[in-house]
């Protein structure tokens, strides 16, 4: 945050108008307004020493009292408490207060119909005089001079001549520390910041008279109005002290050339008050105006800103700078001889216009391959339809290969009517199911197992064998069913039997593998299941061949390429059609050579393009070329980089600047507001000196004197003293204003 700058605020000057406010109270009434019952007002008396020092106090305090308002028993709170004043008077028949602990006290009080004034008169003790020099926030010190040398006190020169000077200086002693709250002006939020306060101080010097027997060419110091009048001098000042819109402390001098040397009374006339004065206060429009300059200002800075950073650079993409940079790069380019627009021309004259040449012969060739290309497309058509033709034929009696492939998946899987009628999937089937299982006893398998079993096997008789059992059982056992057969025969008879069955047991397992190669048709590596699988074969295949309806068939695909075949050749086309390849063809060659008679081709057009590629050639010309294009464009780069450093330069050393002093002094107004409040504060709190009313108002002046040499008693009449006072008054007031006009 910016410190703020110590500033003396023109409206504060104004205290000159309060000169002739300060003049000794009267003896009009001070009865409180409306609203409030008791007004207090206090006049403390300060007798100083020659030097200035307070050697005695005393207090003159006035209770105004509102008519009406009845008996009354006033109590004000004691500022001086345990300490006591050595004498309290009533004055003019008033009671005086008594003194309770921390309460001054006045009893027995009346205001009547017409409201009256009560009035004390309190001498302070010697206690009370060293606390009261602590808690007066004025310092005065006085100096004497005499032909240059400074004495001791007027004591010392009284009754010499010379060159006399007297020095006084007051001092505000009543700095405090206080946090004041104001609001910033860049950030927007409400700052505390702590400051030195004083007390509002205007001093008058009132009433010096120097006898002109005595005193001779009187000057003073330039704050001071000197009235030369019949019998006296009589000086007078205004003395504002309240930082910051004064300083502390302030001299003022009066000298002239004396004979036998005495000194009048001497007396000021003081108030810690804020000064209220018709003078306008700038600050009211002036700080306002300069908030919005200062936002114009820093709107001013923002656009600039924004206008250097448009400018940008010759390396900064998308900015001005860079964009001049890039077209005077291109036009340097394009005049280049050997990337721009001479070497088009270049390129123009020996390529581009012997290759126009070269196609305008290559479009003859072009005519004649699609001629070609028309002829074998017809061709192909025929060759396609063939092909179709031999997949499917549509005919049963005259077969292609899907009809064929149809009739033998027909074959294989007719079904079954009779051994004689059968397809042969369903006669191997059939086959199959007379050979085995060998578990089924109808079947061959089934029928070989038992001869065997027969032959070879003890099997008796049985429901499932017969009355006499298997054949073996009986040769073995003929006796039991009435037969004869020697033991030779039976020997023979086995050793038959089991040949018999030792040949069936052989043939067996190729009747097995038989059963087994013939398959369920669930195993394609099997005969019945590798028919089931070519006829699934075959199937696919017919379906793949399709027809011109069927979508993903050849026949489909075949005919989609006759169609596109068709469209080829309709786009192929002929001279006549210019919407087609021949005709665009022909097009080009016109476009190229410039026919038929009257129209321009690609030729002239390139000869034009060159003529042209010439003239533009002359007018890019270069940067030290006047009046052509890159020459215009060296210029305006120039210039862009002259504008963005002016601009840089007006933010920089401009409006940044002035941002800085105009945020500065915002904040000092703003600082300076709040201090005057704070100051505003201060002088209504230092409303009472020797007591404060519970109810009411109070306010407090303060009159220093310094007591005369030899008893002096000045000249001149009351009349003069009016006067004289009317004049200072003036004086003063004119002197406000050239100040202020001079501040302002």
């Amino acid at each position: 945050m910016r410190s703020p700058k110590k500033t003396a605020l023109p409206s504060l000057l104004a205290c000159a108008f309060l000169a002739a406010a300060f003049l000794p109270v009267g003896a009009d009434t001070v009865i409180a307004p409306g609203g409030e019952t008791v007004r207090s007002q206090e006049l403390v008396f300060c007798e100083t020493d020659a030097s200035g020092q307070i050697i005695g106090v005393r207090v003159i305090d006035t209770m105004g009292l509102n008519k009406g308002a009845g008996a009354l028993e006033i109590r004000e709170r004691y500022l001086f408490a345990g300490k006591e004043p050595s004498r309290v008077a009533g004055v003019s028949g008033f009671k005086k207060p008594a003194l309770e602990g921390d309460q001054l006290v006045w009893k027995g009080l009346d205001s009547g119909e017409r409201g009256i004034n009560a009035v004390a008169d309190f001498q302070f003790s010697k206690a009370m005089v060293e606390e009261a020099r602590q808690r007066i926030p004025l310092d005065v010190e006085y100096r004497y001079y005499l032909d240059s040398k400074r004495v001791s006190g007027p004591e010392e020169i009284r009754g010499k001549s010379g060159q006399f000077r007297r020095e006084a200086t007051f001092t505000n002693t009543s700095r405090e520390r206080r946090n004041v709250k104001y609001t910033d002006p860049e950030t927007g939020e409400t700052v505390t910041s702590a400051m030195d306060v004083y007390l509002p101080l205007v001093i008058q010097p009132y009433d010096w008279k120097f006898d002109n027997q005595h005193f001779f060419n009187l000057r003073a110091d330039p704050t001071a109005v000197v009235v030369p009048l019949p019998d006296v001098y009589q000086p007078g000042w205004s003395i504002p002290l309240f930082p910051p819109a004064t300083e502390a402390s302030q001299t003022i001098w009066v000298e002239a050339d004396v004979k036998d040397f005495r000194m009048p009374v001497l007396t000021l006339v003081i108030a810690f008050v804020f000064p209220e004065t018709n003078q306008a206060d700038p600050l009211e429009t002036f700080g306002p105006g300069l908030e919005q300059l200062i936002d114009g200002v820093k709107q001013l800075d923002e656009g600039l800103k924004e206008a250097v950073a448009g400018l940008g650079s010759a390396a900064t993409p998308d900015t001005l700078i860079y964009g001049i940079s890039k077209v005077y790069d291109g036009l340097l380019k394009l005049a280049s001889q050997t990337e721009g627009l001479g070497y088009a021309k270049s390129n123009i004259d020996s390529a581009m216009l012997p290759g126009v040449n070269q196609l305008y012969g290559g479009t003859d060739l072009v005519l004649g391959g699609l001629s070609g290309a028309k002829q074998g497309i017809a061709q192909l058509k025929s060759g396609i339809n063939q092909v179709i033709a031999g997949l499917r034929s549509g005919d049963p009696e005259n077969p292609g290969i899907k009809e064929g492939m149809q009739q033998i998946v027909a074959a294989l899987n007719a079904p079954f009517v009779s051994p004689e009628d059968t397809g042969l999937i369903a006669a191997l089937q059939f086959i199959r199911s007379q050979i085995g299982p060998a578990s089924d006893p109808d079947t061959l398998l089934g029928q070989v197992n038992a001869l065997i079993a027969n032959l070879t096997q003890p099997i008796p008789p049985g429901p499932e064998v017969g009355p006499l059992g298997s054949l073996w059982y009986y040769v073995h056992n003929a006796p039991l069913f009435g037969g004869s057969i020697s033991p030779v025969s039976v020997a023979h008879l086995e050793a038959l039997l089991t040949g018999i069955a030792d040949q069936l047991t052989d043939k067996l397992p190729e009747l097995e593998l038989l059963y087994e190669s013939l398959g369920d048709g669930t195993d394609p590596d099997t005969i019945i299941g590798g028919l089931f699988y070519m006829s699934a074969v075959l199937t696919s295949m017919i379906n793949g061949i399709g027809d011109a309806a069927t979508p993903d068939t050849i026949i489909f695909g075949l005919s989609q390429i006759l169609m596109g075949m068709a469209q080829l050749e309709a786009g192929i086309g002929s001279v006549s059609e210019p919407n087609s390849l021949i005709g665009g063809v022909t097009q080009i060659k016109y476009g190229l050579s410039g026919a038929p008679v009257g129209q321009l081709g690609i030729k002239e057009g390139l000869q034009q393009l060159s003529s042209g590629l010439g003239e533009a050639i002359a007018g890019l010309g270069s940067a030290g070329t006047p009046d052509t294009l890159l020459y215009g464009a060296s210029q305006i780069e120039q210039g862009m980089g002259t504008l963005k450093s002016g601009l840089e330069k007006a933010t920089s050393e401009g409006t940044e600047v002035m941002i800085a002093g105009l945020d500065g002094s915002i904040t000092t107004i703003r600082m300076t507001q709040a201090e005057l409040e704070a100051i505003r504060q201060r002088a209504a709190e230092f409303d009472a000196f020797l007591g404060k009313p519970e109810k009411g108002e109070s306010e407090v002046r303060f009159i220093y004197q310094t007591a005369a040499v030899y008893d002096y008693m000045e000249g001149g009449s009351w009349v003069t003293a009016l006067i004289l006072s009317v004049v200072i008054a003036l004086g003063l007031t004119a002197l406000g204003i050239f100040a202020f006009r001079r501040l302002t």
